[in-house]
Order: C-alpha cells, then sequence, then structure tokens
C-alpha cells in the first residue's frame, strides 16, 4: 500500500469522545477517558436504569455497579447521574 492509499483510508470510529470538543463543553479534558467497562456502564444510566437494573443486566453485583458509576463522576468530574446522561448525548455516546 501507497502512502497515497493509507491517506485516503477514513479513519475508524472512535467510542471516545474528543478531547477538544469536551475541554469546549466544560468537561475536564484530561479526564474524559473511560474503560470500555465505565462506557457500558454510563450509556446505561443514560437510558434511566437503576444501578440494581444495570447490575442484572451485567450480571455483576450492585456494588459493582456503584463503585464503576462512582468511578465515571469522578474521571469526567460530574457529581450527578443526570450529568452522565447529558454527557453520554452531547459527545453522541447514545447506544
Amino acid at each position: 500500500m501507497t502512502i497515497n492509499m493509507a491517506a485516503k483510508r477514513p479513519a475508524a470510529p472512535s467510542t471516545q469522545p474528543d478531547i477538544q470538543a469536551a475541554r469546549m463543553m466544560g468537561y475536564a479534558p484530561n479526564r474524559v477517558v473511560l474503560s470500555g467497562r465505565q462506557l457500558v456502564v454510563a450509556q446505561l444510566v443514560a437510558l434511566g436504569l437503576a444501578d440494581k437494573e444495570i447490575a442484572n443486566f451485567l450480571n455483576v453485583s450492585q456494588g459493582t455497579v456503584k463503585s464503576c458509576v462512582s468511578m465515571i463522576l469522578q474521571r469526567l468530574a460530574l457529581r450527578r447521574r443526570t450529568q452522565i446522561c447529558r454527557y453520554i448525548h452531547e459527545m453522541g455516546l447514545f447506544p
């Protein structure tokens, strides 16, 4: 493959938000990277599921979900679950 062919290939879509877009929306730019599990939990929170429902869906304990939600809030410098929902929608990460 030549350099020109590689340049024409479209980039693979990212499941993580763009850091510059996050900064413009007021999110902490160095904390926007979520693990795969955290992204799934955040998406389920955005759907309006309770911790118990998320735990049943993912087949994990309710404590694990609560811990994961706390880590999401911490990484994104947020305070409430509703802010997770807003973040997921604004970043285009809604399932």
